[in-house]
Formats: C-alpha cells, sequence, structure tokens
C-alpha cells in the first residue's frame, strides 16, 4: 500500500494570534495552497513499483558502463601480460611503484589531483562545446537551445573560481578524516578490493547521496535560507556542467561533501574505490547540469528544470521526490515530462517530443 507523502507547511510564530483581515487571508491562501498540493499528489498515478523499477534501471545505467570497462580490461590483459593479478591491481602497483606509499599524501593530496583534474577535464569538454557551438551534429541535443550561445566569459570566470574554492575546502576535512579512514580501511595500500566489494560500496554511496542530497537540498530551498545560500548556485537558469560545484560553501559543504562523503565513510574503501566513487559522481552531477540530453545517458531534464522553475525537483534519483510529491510541476508539464527519459536512438529529445504548438487565438 502506498505510504503517505508529507507537505510541509510554513508555521506561524509563537504568541497570541492578532485576528486581523490580513492574517485570516494569508491563512486561507496557505490552506488553499496545501489543499490544492494534497489533491495533486492524489491525482498521480504512479504508485511505488513504478518509481522502484525507474530507480532500478538508473542504478543499472550507473554500473553498466564500469562493469562494461572492467570485462574489456579482462579480456585485453592476458594479451598483453602473463601477470596472474587483476588488470586492475597491476596498474594501481605500477602506480604505488611510481609515486611511493605514503598513504596520508594518496588520501589527502592524490584525491585532491584526481577528483579536480577528472572535474575540469569532464567540464572543460562541455565548455568546449558550450563557447563554440561545435560540433554541429551535438548541437540538436540542448535542452534549451536560445540558452549559452555562446557562454558568456565573465560569468564563466566565476564559475571556475568559485568551484576551485569549493574544490579547496575538501583540503581540511580530508586532512581530518584521514585519521579514522586509516584506521578502518585495509592498511596495505596495495591491496584492492574484489569487484562485487567495489560495486557494493558503490551502491551504499549511490543511496546514501541520493537521500541526503535531496533533504540538503530541499532545506536549501526554504525561504528563510534561499536568498542567503543557495540563490548563488541558481544564478544559472539554464546551467552548463561546470556549475556542478557552483555554490555557496555551505551548500557544497552539506550536497558536496557530507552528502557524497557519508557512504565513503561507513565503508572506508581503498583509495581508488574512493576516487572512482567522486570521479564517476562527478560525471553524472555535470551532466545533470550540462544542459545536454545525449542518448543513452541519464536524462538531464528532471535537474534542468529545476534550475528552470526552481521550487520543484530537487531529487537525484526518482524515489524521494515522488514519496513527498515535490516533482508534481514536473509531472504537469507534459513536453518536459515526456523528454525525461533514456534516449536509445541517435535523435534529439526535441525531435521525438517537440515543443508543443501555440494555441491559435
Amino acid at each position: 500500500m502506498r505510504k503517505k507523502r508529507h507537505c510541509f507547511v510554513v508555521k506561524m510564530g509563537s504568541g497570541e494570534l492578532s485576528h486581523t483581515s490580513t492574517q485570516v487571508l494569508e491563512v486561507q491562501k496557505d490552506n488553499q495552497k496545501t489543499t490544492g498540493t494534497q489533491q495533486e499528489i492524489k491525482a498521480d498515478k504512479r504508485n511505488f513499483f513504478q518509481v522502484a523499477l525507474i530507480d532500478v534501471q538508473n542504478f543499472i545505467y550507473f554500473f553498466a558502463p564500469l562493469i562494461f570497462i572492467h570485462l574489456a580490461a579482462c579480456t585485453i590483459k592476458p594479451y598483453i601480460t602473463s601477470d596472474e593479478k587483476g588488470p586492475w591491481e597491476i596498474l594501481w602497483n605500477k602506480f604505488v611503484d611510481t609515486f611511493g606509499e605514503d598513504r596520508y599524501r594518496y588520501y589527502v593530496w592524490g584525491s585532491l589531483i584526481v577528483t579536480s583534474t577528472f572535474y575540469w577535464t569532464s567540464a572543460g569538454l562541455y565548455a568546449i562545446m558550450d563557447f563554440t557551438q561545435w560540433p554541429k551534429f551535438l548541437m540538436k541535443y540542448k535542452i534549451q537551445p536560445d540558452k549559452n550561445v555562446p557562454v558568456d566569459l565573465k560569468r564563466f570566470l566565476k564559475v571556475v573560481l568559485t568551484c576551485q574554492i569549493n574544490e579547496a575546502m575538501n583540503i581540511p576535512i580530508w586532512m581530518v578524516g584521514y585519521r579514522r579512514w586509516s584506521e578502518q580501511s585495509n592498511a596495505d595500500i596495495r591491496f584492492l578490493p574484489d569487484v562485487y566489494t567495489t560495486f557494493l560500496t558503490l551502491f551504499v554511496c549511490m543511496v546514501c547521496h541520493d537521500t541526503l542530497f535531496y533533504h540538503f537540498h530541499r532545506m536549501l530551498h526554504h525561504k528563510a535560507i534561499y536568498k542567503h545560500i543557495h540563490k548563488k548556485h541558481h544564478e544559472w537558469q539554464a546551467p552548463i556542467a561546470a556549475t556542478a560545484v557552483y555554490a555557496h560553501p555551505v551548500e557544497h559543504f552539506l550536497t558536496g561533501v557530507i552528502s557524497p562523503g557519508v557512504g565513503i565513510l561507513i565503508m572506508a574503501p581503498q583509495l581508488p574505490v574512493t576516487w572512482l566513487w567522486f570521479c564517476w559522481l562527478t560525471f553524472q552531477t555535470q551532466n545533470d547540469h550540462s544542459g545536454y540530453h545525449f542518448p543513452i545517458m541519464f536524462s538531464p531534464e528532471f535537474h534542468d528544470y529545476h534550475h528552470l522553475k526552481f521550487h520543484t525537483s530537487y531529487g537525484w534519483l526518482t524515489f524521494w521526490d515522488w514519496f513527498y510529491g515535490t516533482d508534481i510541476e514536473f509531472q504537469k508539464t507534459t513536453v518536459n515530462r515526456d523528454r525525461h527519459f533514456r534516449m536509445h536512438t541517435t535523435s534529439s529529445a526535441r525531435q521525438l517530443v517537440p515543443d508543443e504548438k501555440p494555441k491559435s487565438l
């Protein structure tokens, strides 16, 4: 049986209420808004199993490329070397042979270098498309084709500076977290877990991040907080990939440090697994902000709509928005909702689901 989903209502302050006509009207408006939201939630025909199936598919597609790369590496390895170690053990041991066995240096500075290098390499590829509108054949995949054509350079440089400041915040956090990680993880820097343990770790990290991100993100949209913190991220109504961590430091700490980091704290994996999680999540987050809906990749239509309309569609995956009814507005927009799917064709979402024609007068 479907769980009852909750609606958040702004509570009035304590103390004696003044029975003025203005306050009565405000209460009536709040009641009407709440009643309307409850009616919309009841009208939502999706049930738990339908929503769970969508997220199961999202989990599968999250892991599928990693599984493919792993199987390809295992297939190719015998043609390259007779070493009995697995392909990733061989590469990691060569890496350690080159850079030494200092676990602290890897945990703090290695994490910074790996994650930052990946972030700006990925964001840079998207930025080339945004600034040059090339390759032309990919421009049909733009979600908002009239925006960022090209990207404003001054705004982009502001994004770069802010993101680098946020990335630097990770350094003291890693320094503080090193002791706990070193006590829980395998002391052998050369040890790598098997593929099943690795994927279990990624799964736990996904669940933790999805849950925490939704609730932190929605909290930051509260009217008492929004203009002080989260408004900075929403300066981009048509976001680009580099804006994935363009945010106020408080927001970055909540959604860019705690949210993706809790799973790592729980599992205490070896560093290559930690780096894999952060880099692969970065790719997914940048895709959500990229403004491009490419085939096979996770549909960014949902989060792009959030940047366009603000007070809807808060989550990464599907469950929590459905549970609380915070994606109702998105579900009511026929075009945006119908474009929110994983494409298995070279046609664009805009070609498959054309814009609605304006009604004739």
